[in-house]
């Protein structure tokens, strides 16, 4: 069977998404099927990016049983085009919010996912063409989401059917071998825009520094066993988003036996609700009491204990196989 991936990024390329289009790559191969991998050419212009992207994917995909998107705006968008040109299903992993993420950019505005699709918005332009193109998706490719989260959302935001799939993202397996933290570091790591809400947790653990000796904060982006050893040695992670569909990085600090600080608007609490705290991140006296529970000893090993008994695991193999599935029986 002949399969094409659409992804923006593919290692060495930094990003989870790279994770994904490499970890789907091999379970497929490993079974026996024929892989294409397209990448996103994000130096060019925007509207000539999408252009090339399309052709690109209408040209490999004749003759495959299916095209994955693994998002929905830079790569989605184009391949579904280009496989509905061509007759072929395409199936888009819904696993952020490239509409919420723009809009909170622009505005600076301090705002969950959840909140939002509330209400109407005053959208730029750029955000309306967006929100047509998550539309035209919804409508015309076979969507997965990775947590009823986001699903719920879209159901009412896009009309998106309330039985539309759940692909969950990959879980590890434990490493069942814990190392013990280098110092009272924790780490907190991603990109630098406004939904990250990094300069909060900067200055909540700033000020708790002075009344905590020892509590740093490290915030280096990091990748590959860089970024893994830095977890394996951290005390905790921080996740200050605003919201997280699903956080890969709790999901790795699990792995690891480490609790994590996460969102409480985010879906990461479906799997993972015994083995992290979930807080108002906008709020500097709600993070401030998440990260002094944690440096109580009594709360962080109830916490590292749940982390180090999870036992749910989803592989690539796995991921794989519940993809094809979701692949509609009739070609568009």
């Amino acid at each position: 069977m002949k399969i094409v991936i659409a992804t923006p990024f593919y290692p060495p390329q930094a990003g989870v998404l790279g994770m994904y289009a490499a970890g789907l790559d091999t379970a497929w191969k490993k079974a026996g099927n024929e892989v294409i991998m397209l990448t996103y050419q994000s130096r060019l212009p925007p509207i000539l990016r999408h252009v090339v992207f399309y052709l690109r994917v209408r040209k490999a995909a004749r003759g495959a049983a299916f095209v994955l998107a693994l998002d929905s705006w830079s790569v989605g968008l184009p391949a579904v085009s280009a496989a509905r040109a061509v007759g072929v299903p395409c199936l888009v992993r819904i696993g952020g919010d490239f509409l919420w993420e723009t809009y909170v950019e622009r505005t600076k505005e301090q705002i969950t996912l959840s909140e939002f699709y509330e209400k109407q918005r005053r959208l730029s332009v750029k955000e309306r063409v967006i929100r047509a193109g998550i539309r035209y998706i919804a409508t015309h490719a076979q969507i997965f989401f990775t947590t009823k989260f986001q699903r719920a959302l879209w159901i009412r935001a896009y009309d998106v059917p309330a039985d539309t799939p759940i692909i969950e993202n990959h879980y590890p397996p434990i490493v069942g071998t814990y190392l013990p933290a280098s110092g009272i570091i924790f780490v907190s790591a991603g990109r630098n825009i406004a939904l990250k809400n990094t300069q909060l947790l900067q200055h909540v653990l700033a000020r708790l520094a002075d009344a905590h000796p020892g509590v740093e904060l490290d915030t280096r982006y990091l990748q590959g066993e860089a970024y893994g050893q830095r977890l394996a040695n951290a005390y905790a992670v921080v996740i200050s988003s605003l919201s997280e569909v699903c956080s890969n990085t709790a999901i790795d600090a699990v792995a690891l036996g480490k609790p994590f600080i996460c969102p409480k608007d985010t879906g990461t609490s479906e799997r993972l609700g015994e083995c992290g705290l979930f807080v108002d991140t906008r709020s500097e006296a709600a993070l401030t009491e998440a990260v002094e529970s944690l440096l109580n000893p009594v709360v962080y090993e109830k916490l590292a204990k749940a982390a180090r008994a999870f036992s749910f695991t989803h592989s690539w193999d796995e991921m794989a196989s519940e993809i094809i599935r979701s692949v509609p029986s009739t070609r568009v």
